[in-house]
């Protein structure tokens, strides 16, 4: 299960407004999509966050397709005139434990998203609380 928020996004919205807001949403959606497969679930979790569950997906390699997603993304040059901007994502990333409830995994997913943006962002966390990706990597 990961957990993904969209950094500064509010920030986005404000600057450039709602609708390049909604622009750079359907973007990472379809970035998402793009990079997962079969019985893999992506959906928005709210606002401007998501969440993705891969239950044929072993926890490295769902820092694989993190990566991917964040060197994908990070790619994508949004335009709201005369301004071009990118945009980052932190994330929380867990393997549910054996008999776990899918609520305790969300809660410890949403608890490494919080680190991850505390840690500055653009950066996703595993429960072993090593950095996938961090600021300029």
């Amino acid at each position: 299960m990961i957990l993904i928020d969209l950094d500064h996004f509010k920030h986005v919205n404000d600057k450039y407004g709602h609708h390049t807001g909604d622009k750079v949403l359907m973007e990472f959606a379809k970035t998402l999509r793009a990079n997962t497969k079969g019985r893999d679930t992506v959906a928005r979790w709210g606002g401007e966050e998501f969440i993705l569950l891969l239950p044929d997906t072993t926890l490295e390699n769902a820092a694989q397709l993190l990566d991917t997603v964040k060197l994908r993304f990070s790619q994508t040059k949004f335009v709201a005139q005369p301004h071009e901007f990118t945009v980052t994502f932190s994330a929380g990333l867990v393997e549910l434990k054996q008999s776990e409830e899918c609520e305790s995994a969300l809660k410890r997913a949403d608890e490494l998203l919080y680190q991850a943006k505390a840690a500055g962002r653009n950066r996703a966390l595993h429960d072993g609380i090593n950095p996938f990706f961090a600021v300029n990597a």
